[in-house]
Parts: C-alpha cells; structure tokens; sequence
C-alpha cells in the first residue's frame, strides 16, 4: 500500500507540475520535490514506536512529502496521525485523491498563516515551502511581524518560524529551502530564531543544482533538520554530483561561531572545510568586538552627480572605487578611465565623506576568479592629505569605531584578510559574489595586539611577502 501510496503520488506530482506551468508566479515558485528527494528526508525523523505521532506539511503541494513520511511510518511500525495543508484548490483536489483511502489524514484547503494557530502542535513537521519575497507593506508581512516579534524577508523563511512555534517538545523540523539564508544581513533575525531556540540536528547539501532541473529550476537546496533537543554535534551530510555521499559531525560552535551576533551559519561542504571553520574559528572575538568595524561606502555616484568632479580643486577631496583596490597592494589614487575622482567637500556632500585616518577598503564584487575572495588594500592616512575623503557605494572600509586603528594594524589585518585561509572560508559562501559588510563583521580576528605583533615582526617586508606568511603565523602557530 506504501509503495503503491508514493508512485500514485509522484505521477500526480509530474502530471501537476506539467499543467501548472505557466501558474508558477500564482504558486509563489513553489516547486514540487521529486520522489528521490521525498525519501531523504522522511529518512531524516527519528524512529519512534512509543506514541502515535502527529505530523505536518503546511504547504502539500500534491502530497510527495506526506506519503514518503507516510511509507516510513509504515515500515518502520510508527502510528502516525496527518494534518495536510494546501491552499491552492487545484492542487488540494489532487491531494484528495491521492490520500483518499489514508483514514489517518486531515486535509484543509486553507492558507496555512490564517489557520496555524487552531493546528496544535506536532512531533514531525516535514516541508517544501514556496520561495517568494515579502513586501514588507504587505499584509500578510505586518500578519507575520507580529506574530514573530520581527520581520521575515521570504516566504520560505516565514513558513518555517511559523511551523517551529507548532513544534512539540520533542518534535523534529524537515525542510528544504535555498542555501541563502545562511550568512548576509537579510535573514539575519530568521538565524537567530534558528540558532537561540532551537537546535541544528542536521544537514544534507547536493553539490548539483539541479535537484528541482525538471521543473526548469537550478537553485542551491540544503535540508536542514531542527529540533528543541540540544544536541553538541551536527550530522553534515554532502552529496556529490556522482551520487557519492559523504557524512561527519562538526561541533555545534563551529557551525555558528558563539560570539557571532549575526549568526552566520558555516555548514561545511567537505571534511577539509572542517579543518578550516577549526582554524578561523579559534579566534574568540569578531571585527565588531574588536573595536572594529566594517561599512559600505557612501557615495552612490549617480545620486549625487552634482558633487562629482574629474578635476582636483581647494573644495574637492579624492573619490576611490573598487578598481582602486587590488591584492598584495597598498590603495592606489588612480586617474585612469572616464569616472570623476574627486567629490566636492560641502555642506551638502558632508555626510558622504569619512575623516583622514587608516582604513581597509575591501572590494564589495568577488569572482570566482579573482585571486583572493577578498580583495583588500590598507588606505593610510599617510596617503593623503585632505582631511575628508570620499568611498564609493561598491567598497566596504574597515575603520576603528571605538578602537584606535594604527598602521601596523591596517597592514597586518589586510594580510590576515588576503591569506589562503580566509579566502577558503569565505568562499565556502558559494554562490554569492558580494563580500557584505554583515559577513566581514562577524569575521573572527586576532586581537588587535596579535596583529601588531605580526606587523612589528615583518614590517620590513612587503605586503605581498606578509600575505605569504600570514597564514602560517595566525593558523598554525599557537
């Protein structure tokens, strides 16, 4: 009867996603899972013969989750109890066919956000939510924020702090979402729901994008499996384009570093990144709690074209862009190419402009094939006389908010920043190829005295020699 359950519902999930689409906008890009990936993570739930279970999927689709969940509780001897929510009529009729002869499903042909609170609680919630921005005028935005006490970006994100309120105490979440929520100040509130409340009990990463490719889409998936229960460890587990599956545990402190306020999540992709979250993750304070700390850029140059200038004069100071900023070297004042380098200091340009001091500019754009992912120069004060200088929107700088930021700290973090370490670290990040200021503010240092130190040690050498031996001196040496 299972197996029977899960064909009859995967041909329907073919059969739905052939006719719907050109509905996929009215279905908020939500994409059916494919049988395979169904069974994964029904895999994911403990057993448990003990007690009848009670299990979720908020937003059904045709049902593919639900009947793999259902087919393991049958293998596995479980009594489970179903509660089937799908708000798009065509798609729910479906779902009625397909658990017709299941007595132990409840299904409601209703939003999930307007009904979550007469649902109860339950022991399993497994789910696909649909991905679509949320306007943050919205209504069902306010609905959400004030549900939650913040405000949810996507509606991918919603759906699950929504469902972890429906979590019982013992009950275990399975989804599967896009990878992006992991690091960048969007989903900033969304990771420390995730991280302060509950507990990341495991994740499945597929090197290939194409899980979803039979609905056209190539997006990069992760499912996560997240509980009440603290646990100290994660299963990592990593798929390969092959087929090949390689499982670990890392600790707990080095998939969110413990003074990261942000809340980055570094799941690592192989047992080597492992090695490497070790290695950055010793150093107990970030940029920010080192008195340090990283912004963007003020100047958006077509908003303020009437400040710009391509000619020095007594009333304009330097304007820098990211070009200006290259590996292994100090900030050039560049006068190639047809961008105006000088911005007016006035009244009106003063909150566009930072005073004279030392500075790292980080290139805000990464390749893949850039040298380094993080392209970094120090700016000294030295550099430069004027006393206010201007840095364009697709820079960040890394200033001393509340510590001082000498010269030998400027060098020494810039050659910190550009070793082979940190540029692994950082592009374990794949896909992304901005350097957020958010990311380089949740980056664990030396403190500021260790970078002195290194300085004081390799002042006579160049910066490019410095890089070299950064990353024997802060990762090797205790």
């Amino acid at each position: 009867m299972s197996e029977e359950l899960l064909n009859v519902v995967e041909l329907s999930r073919i059969r739905a996603r052939d006719s719907i689409s050109d509905q996929k906008k009215k279905l908020n890009e939500q994409y059916f899972t494919p049988e395979r990936v169904a069974k994964i993570m029904a895999d994911f739930f403990t057993t448990n013969r003990e007690k009848s279970l009670t299990v979720l999927d908020p937003c059904a689709g045709v049902g593919n989750l639900t009947a793999a969940v259902y087919q393991r509780g049958l293998e596995n001897g479980e009594t489970q109890k179903f509660s089937i929510v799908e708000r798009d009529n065509f798609l729910y009729k479906i779902c009625i066919k397909n658990f017709r002869d299941v007595k132990s499903c409840e299904m409601f042909n209703a939003d999930f956000f307007d009904i979550s609170h007469k649902l109860g609680s339950f022991d399993r919630i497994i789910l696909n939510p649909p991905y679509a921005k949320l306007n943050l005028d919205s209504i069902l935005s306010v609905q959400i924020s004030k549900k939650l006490g913040y405000t949810e970006p996507n509606l991918y994100s919603a759906f699950i702090s929504y469902c972890l309120k429906l979590l019982s105490v013992e009950g275990e979440l399975v989804a599967i979402i896009p990878r992006s929520f992991c690091n960048g100040p969007t989903f900033k509130n969304f990771r420390k729901n995730l991280y302060d409340f509950f507990s990341f009990q495991e994740f499945y990463l597929f090197e290939s994008r194409k899980i979803f490719s039979d609905s056209n889409v190539l997006q990069e998936l992760i499912i996560m499996k997240i509980s009440r229960k603290k646990s100290t460890h994660t299963k990592i587990s990593h798929e390969s384009v092959s087929g090949k599956l390689v499982e670990f545990y890392t600790s707990r402190h080095e998939i969110v570093f413990p003074n990261d306020e942000s809340r980055v999540i570094h799941i690592p992709l192989a047992i080597g990144d492992k090695k490497i979250l070790s290695a950055v993750s010793k150093f107990k304070n970030t940029l920010l709690q080192t008195g340090l700390r990283a912004s963007t850029g003020k100047v958006v140059d077509f908003r303020c074209l009437n400040l710009l200038s391509h000619r020095k004069s007594s009333n304009r100071t330097n304007l820098l862009y990211q070009e200006d900023v290259t590996f292994s070297n100090t900030t050039q004042f560049s006068k190639r190419g047809n961008k105006p380098r000088f911005i007016a200091n006035t009244n009106e340009s003063k909150g566009l402009l930072i005073p004279r001091n030392n500075y790292i500019l980080v290139r805000r754009i990464s390749f893949k094939e850039s040298p380094t992912k993080i392209i970094a120069s120090p700016l000294l004060s030295s550099q430069f006389t004027e006393e206010v200088i201007g840095i364009d929107n697709h820079l960040n700088y890394i200033w001393g908010e509340s510590s001082i930021i000498s010269s030998g700290i400027c060098i020494a973090l810039t050659a910190y920043l550009s070793s082979k370490t940190i540029d692994f670290y950082f592009r374990r990040f794949s896909g992304h190829t901005q350097i957020n200021a958010a990311d380089l503010n949740s980056l664990p240092i030396p403190d500021l005295c260790h970078l002195e130190d290194f300085y004081k040690k390799y002042e006579s050498m160049s910066l490019c020699a410095m890089i070299e031996i950064a990353d024997n001196y802060f990762f090797t040496n205790d």
